[in-house]
């Protein structure tokens, strides 16, 4: 029995082992414990707002902050197109102008030494200008020539002014100085400056045209401006939401008209002016006519409100929907005062009712 109690007694060398074991087991939990409180205070000592940390309590001093939520994506416009005029000159061309935002008098391309200019007009050019004429197409050549500074007055009759004029732009031009214009080297366009297309492979340098090719085509209706979002940015999105973007130097401000679905299942917003209409208001010429344009658009899903701003958490909601927050005194003592709830926005709240510098409960006894 003697030996049986005793092979059952550790020996010296295990008994060190185990006492050793236990001891490594407390610092280990007494490592973790600590390493635990210090990730605590870098978390909090990390946030934007100071905190006052006790063994109970967490409070913020109310700062002044903006809080908003703008989105950066991508508006897409598309501006139909229409055929210009046809051309009505022959033999080489010697240049072309492409995709050109064209003003009075814009070369588009030139034939046989002879450019073919934009002149703003309704009505189509159809004959040969020249002493004794009279008409709309006659007004609009002389407008042109007021604006270049050629003319001194508009008018509907092409007298010895207008063909002093001529002469002046042609020599500006570096033209033959006849004082007439030729069918086809003017093409109307309804609204300058104005974003034209000529067509590169018909009017392409060494092409040799005889008449009648569809080369200059310009914008035609109102452009139409979406915005293609995925179910989750949608989400995000209020019907309410202003649109903001920029081109070619202007500022164009949009709302969402209606909301469609495409076959992949994402959004196809399809806005419209704030105060109606079209977006790029009266300078959709500027838009490419025919062609798909690219902006970039700036989304407020959250319109920016500036004030004393305060962490979400610290705001209480009673169940008659009225909000409060708890102000800290300097002994310590808490009261319960009435915010109104201006925005709020990743975890800050801009509110009405608090101060600049007043401490704010976040979460304390009890909570």
């Amino acid at each position: 029995m003697e030996r049986e109690s005793g092979a059952l007694q550790p020996s010296g060398a295990q008994a060190r082992d185990g006492h050793r074991a236990v001891w490594l087991v407390a610092l280990l939990v007494v490592a973790v414990a600590l390493g635990g409180f210090w990730a605590g205070r870098a978390t909090v000592g990390e946030g934007r707002v100071e905190t006052d940390v006790s063994s109970s309590t967490l409070t913020v001093t109310v700062k002044r902050e903006a809080v908003g939520r703008v989105l950066t994506l991508n508006v897409t416009a598309q501006q139909p197109k229409t055929l210009l005029a046809a051309n009505a000159l022959g033999g080489v061309v010697t240049r072309t102008a492409g995709s050109v935002t064209a003003r009075q008098g814009a070369t588009l391309y030139v034939v046989a030494g002879i450019p073919v200019r934009a002149v703003q007009g309704r009505e189509p050019f159809y004959r040969d200008l020249a002493i004794g004429v009279r008409g709309q197409d006659v007004i609009a050549l002389r407008a042109a020539l007021v604006a270049m500074g050629h003319l001194s007055a508009p008018g509907e009759v092409f007298d010895g002014a207008t063909y002093y004029a001529v002469r002046a732009w042609q020599r500006a031009l570096g033209i033959e100085e006849s004082g007439t214009v030729r069918l086809g080297e003017l093409v109307a366009v309804p609204s300058l400056p104005a974003r034209l297309v000529v067509d590169s492979t018909l009017a392409a340098p060494g092409k040799v045209l005889s008449g009648g090719e569809a080369i200059v085509s310009g914008a035609r209706g109102t452009p139409r401006f979406t915005l293609v979002v995925s179910e989750e940015q949608a989400r995000l999105i209020p019907k309410t939401a202003t649109i903001s973007m920029r081109y070619a130097g202007q500022r164009w401000r949009a709302r969402i008209a209606r909301a469609q679905k495409d076959d992949s299942g994402d959004t196809i917003l399809v806005l419209g002016a704030l105060g109606g209409g079209a977006v790029c208001r009266a300078q959709c010429q500027l838009l490419p006519a025919g062609d798909t344009t690219s902006i970039l658009s700036q989304v407020t899903v959250v319109p920016q409100t500036t004030g004393p701003a305060v962490p979400v958490a610290s705001v209480t909601t009673a169940a008659d929907g009225s909000t409060s927050v708890e102000v800290v005194s300097g002994e310590g003592a808490s009261t319960s005062r009435p915010v109104k709830v201006l925005a709020s926005q990743d975890g800050m709240a801009v509110v009405e009712g608090v101060e600049e510098g007043d401490q704010v409960l976040v979460f304390g006894d009890g909570q």
